[in-house]
């Protein structure tokens, strides 16, 4: 059907960057800019748990916070290209599956895979997966644990 020719054509788009993706090797400095995309919803509070998590490691950061709504393939997919940072975090809490299609689109996989930055993603819980996690340097499952 056309239907499925149309998925079969989209699923290859998108594999391509998961396949050639290359990975990064987490920068070492005394200090690290940190590009932090999260929800822009007030109710998630998942950008506070990463920043708790990161403990005194924070003293050595410098975070740019970037609320974007994460339906929005097109917000995420800028967010990501306009990342100057170090280190590039994108993390959203749980959800029903249908909620992570979004980082699945091919814009959004592209954008990170051309993300010059050390990409880490903390999308959803362990039942959760998504093309970005095949292409980050570092994917993890959220809540982030907390640590001393």
């Amino acid at each position: 059907t056309q239907q499925a020719s149309v998925q079969v054509q989209r699923l290859s788009t998108v594999a391509r960057p998961v396949l050639s993706s290359v990975r990064h090797v987490f920068p070492i400095r005394t200090h690290l800019h940190v590009s932090l995309i999260y929800s822009s919803a007030s109710s998630a509070k998942v950008d506070e748990d990463f920043l708790r998590s990161l403990g005194v490691a924070r003293r050595y950061c410098q975070i740019e916070r970037v609320p974007v709504r994460m339906s929005s393939a097109e917000q995420i997919t800028m967010a990501i290209t306009e990342c100057k940072a170090d280190v590039l975090v994108l993390i959203r809490g749980g959800g029903a599956e249908a909620e992570f299609e979004v980082f699945n689109q091919p814009n959004v996989v592209e954008a990170l895979v051309e993300c010059p930055a050390y990409r880490i993603v903390g999308l959803g819980h362990s039942a959760n997966t998504t093309l970005l996690d095949q292409v980050a340097d570092y994917a993890a499952s959220v809540p982030f644990i907390k640590t001393n």
